[in-house]
C-alpha cells in the first residue's frame, strides 16, 4: 500500500526492516481448526478440567480462534436453528445435539421429541431419553398437538413471583428438546 516500493526487493527491504525494529516479536501463528473432531475428546477435556456442564450446555465443537470448546446453552438461547445445503452437516450438529443432551442429563431432566422425515436420526436417541419419533408429516401433527397441550401446562400462573420465575417452582417434569430434521 506504499507507493514507491517495488513489488520485490523494496517489500522484502520494508519487511525486514521493520522485523529488525522489533526483535522477538511476531504475530501468533494461525491455529488451524482439526478436519475433523472428536466430541468424546472435547468432553473429556471438561472431565479433566473437573467441569460438569449442567443440564442443557453442550459442546459442539471448537471455536476457530482459540480452538476452545464451543458451548451451546440451551438454558440462555432455547431455539437453534441449522441452515445449510445437502450434505453439509446438518445432521451431524442434531445428532452431536442429542447425544450432548443425553449425555448431560438423566431421562427425569431432559427428553427429546424428534421428526425425521428421512429417518437420519433413527436409534441416535436412546428409548430413555426419547419422548417421541415420527418421520411423516401426517405423525407430526398430532404428535405436535400432544407436545402443545403439554407444554401450555407448563406456563406459569397469572399469580407467578420473579423468583419462582426463574427457578421454575410452577412445574415439575424434564426439559423437553424438539428436534425436526430436514423440515423443508
Amino acid at each position: 500500500a506504499l507507493p514507491g516500493l517495488a513489488a520485490d526487493a523494496g517489500l522484502a527491504g520494508l519487511i525486514e526492516a521493520v522485523v529488525d525494529q522489533h526483535p522477538g516479536l511476531q504475530a501468533p501463528p494461525v491455529p488451524l481448526l482439526p478436519t475433523q473432531l472428536d466430541l468424546a475428546g472435547v468432553n473429556a477435556q471438561f472431565a479433566a478440567a473437573g467441569v460438569d456442564l449442567p443440564v442443557g450446555v453442550v459442546p459442539i465443537g471448537v471455536g476457530e480462534s482459540d480452538l476452545a470448546p464451543v458451548l451451546l446453552d440451551f438454558t440462555a438461547r432455547h431455539h437453534l436453528l441449522v441452515l445449510a445445503d445437502v450434505e453439509h452437516g446438518k445432521t451431524t450438529v442434531l445428532a452431536t445435539l442429542a447425544s450432548g443432551l443425553v449425555a448431560g442429563a438423566d431421562p427425569t431432566q431432559a427428553k427429546l421429541v424428534v421428526v425425521d422425515y428421512r429417518r437420519t436420526m433413527l436409534g441416535r436417541v436412546p428409548d430413555s431419553h426419547r419422548a417421541g419419533y415420527v418421520s411423516s408429516a401426517a405423525s407430526a401433527g398430532p404428535m405436535m398437538a400432544e407436545l402443545a397441550t403439554l407444554l401450555e401446562g407448563r406456563l406459569p400462573p397469572d399469580d407467578v413471583t420473579p423468583a419462582q420465575l426463574a427457578a421454575r417452582a410452577w412445574w415439575s417434569g424434564p426439559d423437553i428438546y424438539l428436534f425436526v430434521d430436514d423440515y423443508d
